[in-house]
């Protein structure tokens, strides 16, 4: 018990002060801390936040920053409305939203590793070229996709459980789960620690850390570009 204590002390100690702050909200305004409107309104709208803090917490124990996400976003979402509009196929235009966030991730990857660029200048850099080229496709206006709350894949993605639980909320505690396992229990996250602490030991045992480097990168470019599409879903349409 001890050794578990210490070895998770902080995050005991983060927890117990969520816990106070909560007690602390509820005890000032408990009409709407104890009411579950406010608790269903997070769950709706907070997971599109967290998908990408989940996404880019590899890319930070790796020791690098990706600050283009906002524009990759856009971009994936731009891409899954258009082509959802044009083809009227959710498979295609999910398809092509995910790849569009693995090729903004790859040229990320590409720009650090194998040019040399600081992760925080290049993902700058690349921000302000998504962003442009989202804005500019669009010609700045709106894509309404008001129809897409009948398809049964809208329903699966951000719809309602039991009419109450938003499904977002669910898909994030996934996506959760699957990053929790990738790095605790499989060697492409200790791949990625041993990078963060110190890549030329890394280096040194064998580790490719250009590779692992690049798909962290990816990995944030397609939790991006999905975010995008959830927002899609949620709305019904994209926003430039």
């Amino acid at each position: 018990m001890a050794a578990f204590y210490l070895k998770y002390r902080l995050q005991f100690f983060i927890t117990i002060i969520l816990i106070a702050l909560l007690g602390l909200f509820i005890g000032l305004a408990p009409a709407t801390f104890l009411s579950s409107r406010i608790y269903i309104a997070y769950m709706s709208t907070i997971p599109f936040t967290a998908m990408m803090a989940l996404g880019m917490t590899p890319v930070i124990i790796s020791g690098e920053i990706d600050l283009s996400f906002p524009a990759v976003m856009a971009a994936g979402g731009f891409v899954f409305s258009g082509l959802y509009l044009e083809t009227g196929s959710v498979g295609i235009a999910l398809a092509a939203a995910l790849f569009a966030g693995i090729t903004a991730g790859l040229i990320n990857g590409l720009i650090v590793v194998k040019i040399g660029v600081p992760s925080i200048i290049a993902t700058i850099g690349t921000q302000f070229f998504w962003r442009g080229a989202t804005v500019l496709s669009s010609g700045g206006l709106a894509k309404s996709m008001e129809d897409i709350r009948e398809i049964p894949f809208h329903g699966v993605l951000v719809g309602r459980i039991s009419g109450v639980v938003p499904a977002q909320a669910v898909w994030t505690i996934i996506i959760a789960l699957v990053l929790w396992l990738l790095l605790n229990r499989y060697p492409f996250g200790d791949n990625i620690r041993f990078i963060g602490d110190n890549q030329d030991a890394a280096k040194a045992m064998g580790i490719d850390t250009d590779r692992t480097k690049i798909s962290v990168f990816c990995l944030m470019g397609v939790l991006s570009s999905l975010t995008g599409v959830f927002l899609c879903m949620e709305m019904a349409s994209w926003w430039p």
